[in-house]
C-alpha cells in the first residue's frame, strides 16, 4: 500500500506537507508535472461536511500545455516529500474549520497502465486570522 501523510506546518498560509511512502514489495513511479494542482488531487470540506471548490486558477493550471513532465521512482521503503500550499488553490475562510484529503495516482508498473491511488490521512485544520 502506498500512503501519503500530511502535516500543517502552521503558517499565515495553508501549507502541508505531503510525504509519500512506498511500503509496497514493488517500485513505483510518480510522473511529475510541475504543477501542484495536476500531482495532486484534493477534497476540502468545511465543518458542515461542504466540499469547498478550488479557485479559478486551479482549472486554469489544469488546462494549460504541459512544458515539464519527468518520472521520480520510489523503490520499496523510499519515499519523497512535497510541500503544498492550498491556501494558493483554495479561498479558506477565516474562523472556519476544514478538513482535507490528498491523493495522487501512482504508476505500478512501465507501461503505464497499472496503477493505484496513494490517499493521505484526514488532515482537520481551523484558519486564523493573521491579524
Amino acid at each position: 500500500m502506498l500512503s501519503i501523510s500530511v502535516d500543517d506546518n502552521k503558517t499565515t498560509s495553508f501549507k502541508v506537507r505531503a510525504k509519500i511512502y512506498n511500503n509496497t514489495e514493488n517500485v513505483v513511479r510518480l510522473t511529475e508535472l510541475g504543477v501542484m494542482a495536476r500531482d495532486f488531487n484534493f477534497e476540502i470540506k468545511d465543518a458542515n461536511g461542504i466540499v469547498q471548490p478550488p479557485s479559478e486558477s486551479v482549472e486554469r493550471l489544469r488546462n494549460n500545455p504541459i512544458t515539464l513532465c519527468y518520472s521520480v521512482t520510489l523503490k520499496p521503503g523510499d519515499s519523497c516529500i512535497y510541500v503544498l500550499t492550498l491556501s494558493n488553490y483554495y479561498k479558506l475562510q477565516p474562523s472556519q474549520k476544514y478538513t482535507v484529503k490528498i491523493w495522487r495516482t501512482v504508476r505500478t508498473d512501465d507501461t503505464k497502465r497499472e496503477t493505484v491511488n496513494a490517499e493521505s490521512n484526514l488532515l482537520g485544520f481551523s484558519v486564523v486570522s493573521s491579524s
